[in-house]
């Protein structure tokens, strides 16, 4: 698969299709939300013909982000989409489940975060190895064809076993949740990239996303699916993880500025070997979002989109104010 500049690498999961939301506060949300319709422009693509006005503004984003001037009549024969395609009907289940899923996200964002606005969603087929484009031109482009199974042959030596064990239908809906507020609220630096950043700036943000997600998913959804990790290593996080926070302030990485070593210990990855060979990727990702647990529950009026802001991530008095002590609490 090709890579693109333009379309973002966007890599978690959800396992639970069904439940109810969670809100900041932690209270359950059973009340009913109408699904989030994924609009099939693979399906309008394969058909190999006219597309209707909603399509066509589809395939004019899709196009865009390709930087092709391809008709989607040609890029329907291409010989890897016609692949894709196929298999994509041959192997994935209805998407009622997952459009279930989007409709509670889609309404717990409009209440907790009613300043960011829902994207048209466009099920798409393409050659690329990125799952989600989520850009400003009004909509956002799902890849179905990387939501085909852990097993599916055409990810054996394209995706890394911690990557490919990600690619399943039911994490499409904590996918695009990351891809929009991933998007929203990117990660601002302090003075505009000046190298005072730390690793606890960005673990405060990147907790504060993770916090946001499982506000908005519902409860249901599982801790190693919202990380993307397996149960066993999140497991290991739950029992070591007043162990594994007296280790990254030992050895000072918290305050570490090295951008390459938070990017190792925040993004996907098959372990976190600065903090322990048997910490698995995401580990900084899952303290940040506990300290950010940790906060939400000392200063409940809190919003999301003040914990989401770069005054409260950029500031080292966040962690003070969280009284987050892992192994106390």
């Amino acid at each position: 698969m090709p890579k693109n500049r333009k379309i973002r690498l966007l890599a978690f999961g959800l396992a639970s299709v069904l439940g109810a939301c969670v809100g900041s506060d932690g209270a359950a949300d059973e009340r009913p939300t109408a699904p989030e319709t994924m609009l099939r422009l693979d399906l309008a693509i394969a058909a190999d013909s006219a597309l209707d006005p909603v399509m066509a503004a589809g395939w004019n984003e899709m196009a865009s982000v390709m930087s092709t001037d391809i008709s989607h009549s040609d890029y329907s024969r291409l010989p890897a989409v016609k692949v894709f395609s196929a298999d994509v009907e041959r192997l994935l289940p209805p998407l009622d489940s997952v459009e279930t899923v989007l409709g509670h996200v889609k309404a717990r964002m409009s209440e907790l975060l009613p300043d960011v606005g829902w994207k048209r969603t466009f099920a798409i087929v393409w050659p690329y190895s990125q799952s989600i484009s989520y850009g400003t031109d009004g909509a956002a482009l799902v890849a179905l064809n990387h939501y085909l199974g852990a097993d599916y042959p055409g990810y054996a030596g394209r995706f890394p076993a911690y990557i490919a064990a990600n690619k399943t239908i039911g994490m499409l809906p904590v996918n695009l949740t990351e891809a929009i507020l991933g998007s929203e609220y990117a990660y601002v630096s302090p003075d505009n990239g000046n190298p005072s950043t730390t690793l606890l700036n960005r673990m405060l943000h990147d907790g504060a996303i993770a916090y946001a997600m499982k506000s908005c998913l519902p409860e249901a959804t599982p801790l190693s699916t919202l990380l993307g990790i397996s149960p066993e290593q999140t497991e290991w996080l739950i029992r070591n993880e007043a162990e594994v926070w007296r280790l990254m302030m030992e050895r000072r990485l918290v305050y570490s500025t090295d951008p390459q070593l938070a990017d190792r210990l925040l993004g996907r990855s098959p372990a976190s070997h600065a903090i322990s060979p048997d910490a698995p990727g995401m580990t900084a990702r899952f303290i940040g979002m506990r300290i950010i647990e940790a906060y939400a529950g000392t200063h409940p009026d809190t919003t999301l989109d003040q914990m989401l802001s770069p005054d409260f991530y950029n500031s080292n008095q966040s962690l003070i104010d969280s009284n987050y002590a892992p192994g106390k609490q």
